[in-house]
C-alpha cells in the first residue's frame, strides 16, 4: 500500500500506481490525486501487505493501520535522541543530549564541547540544522532558532518537523551519503541507491546537490550494506523501507545522522534511481525484489546522475518574483527532468535531474552548487504609489 501526501507526487510514481493498481490509502491527499489519475483507493491494510509513504506527513494515519512492530520502528526513527540511545553500543564515544527549546536557551555555552550540531529532534529537509564550532556561533544559532523556528512548520506538520525539542550532538567530520534501502522480512538490508551529498563548504547544511554514480557504488556499497546490517542487529526492523543519512570518517567508519522511516528520498527524489539505474525503488520494496547491481552498473563508467535542489537561504516567496528555469537547465549538458515547485509550500524553486560526465564536474555541477541563484531570479519593478492617494 502507498500513502500519498498533497505536497508533491511525481508523474513517474503516479504512472506506477495507475498501471500496477497498487492500493493507495484513502485519505484527503489520495482523493486529490485521484481527481487527476485512476487510483486504487483502499481504507485498510491487508494482512502481510507492505506499506510505504512518499513523506512523513501522514505517519499518524499509518500507525492506525500498520503492524505494532512497524509503528515501533516509525517512533524510533522519528525520535533522533531515542535512535542515538538505541545505537549507543555501536558508538559509545559519540556524545549527544536532548533538551526543550527553553532549556536550549538556558544552556551555558562554555560547557559545550565544540564542534556540535544543533537540530530538531524531529526534522526534515535540513530545516533547523546548525553546525556550531565555537561559543559565538552558539549564541547566533540559539538566537536564530528563537526567531525562525516557528516558520519551519509552515509547510509541514509536527510528524515531519517540530520545534519543541532539540538534539545537541557531536559534529561528524567526513563525507556524507544518503541511502535508499529496505529491510526484508528476515531483517536483511537491500540497497536500492547510494547518493553522495555535496556541500559548498564546511558550514553548508543545504540539500543543494546529491548524485550517484558507478564510482560511488563501487566504493561504498559493501561498507554501507555492512553498516545497515550491523545497526539492524540492534533495531530489529523487518519489511521496512528507510532513507538513511550517514557520514564516513577518514578512517572509513560509518556514523548515522538520521533514519527516515517508511520512505525513500523525499518529495519523490528517490526517482533518481529510475533515471540512473532503471529501477523504481518503491516497486522493489513492494515486490520484495533487488537490483542486479553488476548488470546495472556494467555500462555506467564515468557518468554521474545528479539531483539538484534549487533553494535560497532567506528567500521570501511572498514577494513577487520570476525564476528562469530555462537558464538554470542550460548550465547542464543533459537534463533528464525538471520539476517546478511552489516555493511557498515546498521550500524550493525546482528539482533538476541531470546526467553529467564525471570529468565535467567543475564545469557543470560546481557552479550550481556554489551559486546564490541571483542570476536566475528577477523581481518586477515596484509600482509607484498613486499620486491621487497622497
Amino acid at each position: 500500500m502507498f500513502v500519498l501526501d498533497s505536497q508533491y507526487t511525481s508523474n513517474e510514481l503516479l504512472d506506477f500506481l495507475e498501471s500496477s493498481h497498487e492500493p493507495v490509502l484513502d485519505n484527503d491527499a489520495a482523493k486529490m490525486w485521484a481527481r487527476k489519475r485512476t487510483l486504487n483507493l483502499a481504507a485498510d491494510l491487508k494482512p502481510g501487505e507492505r506499506i510505504i509513504t512518499t513523506s512523513e506527513m501522514h505517519l499518524d494515519q499509518v500507525k492506525e493501520i500498520c503492524a505494532p512492530e512497524t509503528s515501533r520502528a516509525i517512533d524510533l526513527c522519528k525520535d533522533k535522541a531515542a535512535m542515538r540511545a538505541a545505537l549507543k553500543p555501536l558508538y559509545p564515544d559519540y556524545t549527544f543530549f536532548s533538551c526543550t527549546a527553553r532549556e536550549l536557551r538556558e544552556l551555558d555555552p562554555k560547557a559545550i564541547s565544540y564542534p556540535v550540531v544543533v537540530k530538531p529532534v524531529t526534522g526534515f529537509f535540513s530545516l533547523g540544522i546548525y553546525p556550531v564550532f565555537n561559543e559565538s556561533e552558539w549564541h547566533e544559532a540559539v538566537a536564530d532558532i528563537a526567531e525562525h523556528s516557528h516558520e519551519w512548520q509552515s509547510g509541514y506538520n509536527e510528524n515531519v518537523v517540530n520545534d519543541n525539542a532539540f538534539l545537541v550532538e557531536s559534529y561528524i567530520e567526513g563525507d556524507e551519503y544518503a541511502l535508499d534501502a529496505y529491510y526484508d522480512d528476515a531483517g536483511a538490508p537491500v540497497m536500492l541507491n547510494i547518493f553522495a551529498h555535496e556541500f559548498a563548504d564546511r558550514e553548508d547544511t543545504s540539500d543543494r546537490l546529491y548524485y550517484c554514480s558507478k564510482r560511488v557504488m563501487d566504493a561504498q556499497f559493501d561498507r554501507m550494506e555492512a553498516f545497515l546490517r550491523e545497526v539492524n542487529a540492534l533495531l530489529g526492523f523487518r519489511g521496512f523501507p528507510i532513507h538513511v543519512e550517514v557520514r564516513v570518517t577518514s578512517s572509513g567508519r560509518v556514523i548515522p545522522i538520521e533514519f527516515n522511516p517508511l520512505r525513500f528520498a523525499g518529495l519523490c527524489n528517490t526517482d533518481l534511481s529510475w533515471f540512473a539505474w532503471g529501477h523504481k525503488t518503491y516497486e522493489c520494496f513492494l515486490r520484495d525484489t533487488r537490483p542486479d547491481w553488476p548488470r546495472v552498473l556494467a555500462a555506467k563508467d564515468g557518468i554521474a546522475y545528479a539531483m539538484i535542489i534549487l533553494q535560497k537561504d532567506g528567500f521570501d516567496p511572498t514577494r513577487p518574483y520570476t525564476f528562469d528555469y530555462d537558464a538554470a537547465c542550460k548550465t547542464l549538458s543533459h537534463v533528464l527532468d525538471l520539476r517546478v515547485l511552489d516555493y511557498a509550500t515546498q521550500g524550493a524553486f525546482c528539482f533538476i535531474f541531470a546526467e553529467v560526465p564525471e570529468n565535467r564536474w567543475e564545469e557543470e555541477l560546481a557552479p550550481l552548487l556554489r551559486s546564490t541563484l541571483d542570476e536566475f531570479i528577477a523581481y518586477p519593478p515596484e509600482r509607484e504609489s498613486d499620486p491621487r492617494r497622497r
